[in-house]
């Protein structure tokens, strides 16, 4: 811990281990992920709160960013006050266990409802800064405050499945990182009309919500599903399809199904 601070220090990964923990459920996606895409998933993650180490180490008043910098050469940062929320963690456990080499032994940042791209991995330094940090991907020109979209996915059926029988159960999930899903309506008939679907309990906070609704089909043919989310805030997720580049990907999923009797 270095850089604007009233009291820097160094500790290893034996001091990291010994500090008291939190746990939280947090899911994580790239930026990078595609509408429908796969590079998302939820994991329980352990380790000391980053604020009460900024804490302990005293942060001087004119500090602007909190940099992370990992042992590949990768950096990103948080604002202190963002960091100072009291959520942002410095994980050395996954999932009950220590966290992988390909999960960023031996310790990461998990930063809830950011993008992962601030979730540094392999972390090696700490430094609060008086500037606004420009990180890896900030300086490619992507998202600086990589706050994740509302997003929504079907996971079965599968796209262009062929389904026998008119009875049938659509699952899925939603995410809005930190604002939360209050709910999941889903269409069969290419948007015209919106069905509620019903929702599991969150398992935080901080992570995605399993979906399902019962589709009863009025006869067989060809039929096209969508689905939207409707984050915790009230935000119904958008329409209006963008790339992933610079800032996350948006749109809405939807498949194509056949359904014979």
């Amino acid at each position: 811990m270095k850089g604007l601070v009233q009291r820097p220090f160094t500790f290893r990964y034996r001091d990291l281990v010994a500090r008291p923990l939190l746990s939280e459920i947090v899911t994580l996606e790239c930026v990078g992920n595609t509408v429908g895409g796969e590079f998302i998933s939820t994991g329980k993650w352990e380790g000391p709160s980053l604020k009460a180490l900024l804490e302990e180490a005293g942060v001087d008043p004119n500090a602007i960013d909190v940099v992370f910098r990992a042992a590949d050469g990768y950096s990103d940062s948080l604002p202190i006050k963002r960091v100072m929320q009291g959520d942002v963690l410095i994980a050395h456990r996954m999932n009950g266990v220590p966290l992988p080499p390909g999960h960023g032994f031996p310790a990461r940042i998990i930063a809830p409802g950011h993008y992962g791209m601030k979730s540094v991995q392999w972390l090696t330094e700490i430094e609060v800064v008086p500037e606004d940090y420009q990180g890896y991907y900030q300086q490619k020109g992507w998202t600086e405050e990589a706050i994740v979209k509302t997003m929504s996915k079907i996971d079965v059926p599968q796209h262009g499945e062929t389904l026998k029988g008119l009875h049938h159960r659509v699952h899925g999930l939603a995410f809005a990182g930190t604002r939360g899903i209050q709910g999941v309506e889903v269409s069969v008939d290419e948007g015209l009309s919106w069905q509620r679907a019903s929702l599991t309990e969150p398992l935080s906070p901080f992570a995605w919500r399993f979906w399902t609704l019962d589709w009863h089909v009025s006869r067989p043919g060809r039929y096209t599903l969508a689905v939207r989310a409707v984050d915790g805030l009230g935000g119904v997720q958008t329409s209006v399809e963008q790339e992933p580049a610079p800032d996350g990907a948006a749109g809405l999923h939807q498949i194509t199904v056949t359904v014979e009797a």
